[in-house]
């Protein structure tokens, strides 16, 4: 049997809910190196959350033992776990979590905005000539945006967009005469090459590694529209909510470019003097223009692109059954997120975690746990993502800062986690999607609880 015939008739089993017939056409792929196990029917259902559905284990351990992708999501926004979860598949359950906290121990978390697909190449920046020739080399790719928005396409039947990726020429091309008027063309990194074994055996890297540069041509008349014109099905993509349905590796690309374009397009002006300034180092330096300026004499941090820290933090009762979730004024309807707050000169993780739950909600916190990052180029946090464990339990909402908080127990909040949401008829909760690290500490309570179903 090929594997397009078995890809169709593994689909149509599980649309049937044909467990025989699944397990049936999964023995014949046993020990092949196929796509097929991650194969999606109409309702974007793999043979991974089959197993999860019918409590399936010993098909479900083959599935991993072969590297299926535990992260896939249906048609409803539900993974293997998920759906194990939801038909109460206890020992399917114990088997997903376990696998996500061993990939976990090798593999530490990535959010989204922070997969890192460029070497950033950082002992280039200085090197003017390199710049330059990487710049009209015509394998460099060039990212568009237009008053901070990229130019992106979108993917074919799906709500995602890649960024619309162009060369030297094609740009000169569009431009024409105005392509003098650029001023600040932001240096990325570069795509590494493979790894290539030579003649004699012997594994080196290639010389053909790709460069990647970030343009902003929103302020030269009419060019916007040249570029939509020039690359068909083009849109330029607005911050919410477009930058998070970009396809993860070009989200992190747009993560790492937006930033430094708006810092430049933000700081024109010397804070010391009042001088122009100019763009250094590939993007990631300002130089004040006035060489008696103090800022050309020692290091500051204006120099620089800028990043605010910020905690965000998942705060656990004290017996570990609930959680505390707050939402602000603006959030839509329904939905309650973790507590987050910038932290101050002086302050470490711990101590700004600490602070921001007393300040928000009154609740004292004792033990915070790390557990991963993720910049938020909105326009630009480096948010840390902790669990914050509680040693008090009554509520004291700052109305300031939020317009409600409270405590929700560990049953509620997984099957909010499954729930599809209806925008138009929202849910009394909810939280952020999956792309944002609030969505991914609450989750992580969540499997943790799960595992000791």
């Amino acid at each position: 049997m090929t594997n397009n015939i078995t890809t169709q008739d593994l689909c149509k089993a599980i649309e049937e809910n044909d467990l025989s017939k699944v397990r049936s056409i999964l023995a014949i792929q046993d020990g092949e190196p196929s796509n097929c196990i991650d194969e999606q029917n109409s309702d974007g259902w793999s043979a991974l959350m089959f197993a999860a559905k019918h409590n399936d284990v010993e098909t479900a351990q083959n599935l991993i033992k072969r590297r299926a992708n535990t992260t896939l999501q249906n048609h409803q926004g539900q993974t293997a776990v998920d759906i194990a979860r939801h038909f109460k598949s206890k020992a399917t359950v114990n088997i997903l979590n376990s696998q996500k906290l061993l990939t976990s121990v090798n593999y530490p978390t990535v959010n989204y905005f922070s997969h890192a697909p460029l070497n950033r190449r950082a002992d280039k920046r200085k090197d003017k000539t390199w710049l330059n020739e990487q710049m009209k080399n015509s394998q460099t790719k060039y990212i568009i945006f237009s008053k901070l928005k990229p130019l992106a396409t979108k993917l074919s039947g799906e709500n995602r967009f890649r960024l619309a990726v162009i060369n030297y020429e094609k740009i000169s091309e569009i431009l024409g005469e105005e392509m003098e008027h650029i001023k600040n063309i932001v240096f990325l990194g570069v795509e590494e090459s493979l790894l290539m074994p030579d003649s004699d055996g012997q594994v080196k890297q290639t010389n053909d590694d790709c460069a990647w540069f970030a343009v902003d041509v929103g302020e030269i008349d009419n060019a916007s529209n040249k570029f939509l014109e020039a690359c068909p099905d083009t849109l330029y993509l607005t911050p919410r909510p477009g930058f998070l349905q970009v396809h993860m590796e070009d989200a992190t690309i747009l993560a790492q470019a937006r930033p430094i374009l708006e810092w430049h397009q933000f700081n024109k002006f010397c804070p010391r003097c009042a001088s122009e300034v100019s763009m250094e180092e590939g993007g990631y330096k300002q130089s004040c223009s006035n060489t008696e300026c103090a800022s050309n004499k020692r290091i500051l941090n204006v120099s620089y692109p800028r990043m605010d820290p910020v905690g965000i933090m998942l705060v656990i009762s004290q017996d570990g059954t609930e959680c505390l979730l707050g939402r602000k004024p603006t959030f839509p309807a329904g939905m309650y997120s973790c507590l987050a707050g910038y932290m101050e000169p002086g302050e470490s993780i711990e101590d700004a975690v600490r602070r921001e739950v007393l300040e928000e909600s009154g609740i004292h916190v004792g033990l915070v746990e790390y557990h991963s990052s993720q910049f938020w180029p909105y326009p630009a946090q480096l948010m840390i993502g902790c669990l914050a464990h509680a040693t008090s339990d009554r509520v004291i909402v700052d109305k300031e800062e939020l317009e409600d908080a409270q405590w929700f127990s560990m049953d509620i909040v997984r099957q909010a986690c499954i729930k599809v949401v209806d925008h138009s008829k929202p849910p009394s909760l909810w939280f952020p999607p999956r792309q944002a690290i609030a969505r991914q500490l609450i989750e992580h309570w969540v499997d943790l609880g799960s595992s000791r179903l």
